[in-house]
């Protein structure tokens, strides 16, 4: 019969720094998600409206806070909702702007087009986009 040894004062101590350390390593993963779920969020490319810069099934990494990333400026990629379905567009022109086809940008739209204008639905066939539809900024 093997006998078990007395605990010694440093084992309660060592306990002691293996908990706190598991609640620091979980607080920063609770800030850390917090941090994503309120600033990104990841999109599914679909179609081949943004080709040859994206391309159908690629996932892109989308920055949701508006100050965070800067205000919105000709050439950002996009992903807004549309119809209840997700979309990511190129910003072409910024409200009250002319578009490329002569469209007036009102105030709070933007006009968005793909970068594969031969098969891309975009502002050309639904018109400007009210900036309240943007879910934020492609980041890649």
């Amino acid at each position: 019969m093997q006998s078990v040894p007395a605990e010694t004062p440093q084992q309660p101590a060592t306990r002691q720094r293996r908990w706190f350390r598991q609640a620091v390593a979980l607080f920063v993963f609770g800030i850390i998600a917090f941090l994503y779920h309120s600033f990104f969020t990841l999109s599914v490319v679909r179609g081949k409206s943004m080709e040859p810069t994206f391309h159908d099934g690629q996932v892109v990494l989308v920055g949701k806070g508006g100050m965070l990333f800067g205000p919105l400026k000709h050439g950002d990629v996009v992903v807004f909702t549309r119809n209840g379905e997700l979309l990511v567009k190129r910003v072409v022109a910024l409200p009250y702007e002319i578009a490329p086809d002569g469209t007036q940008v009102p105030a709070n739209h933007i006009y968005v087009v793909g970068d594969n204008l031969e098969v891309s639905e975009d502002s050309r066939a639904f018109g400007p986009i009210p900036l309240s539809s943007v879910i934020g900024k492609v980041l890649y």
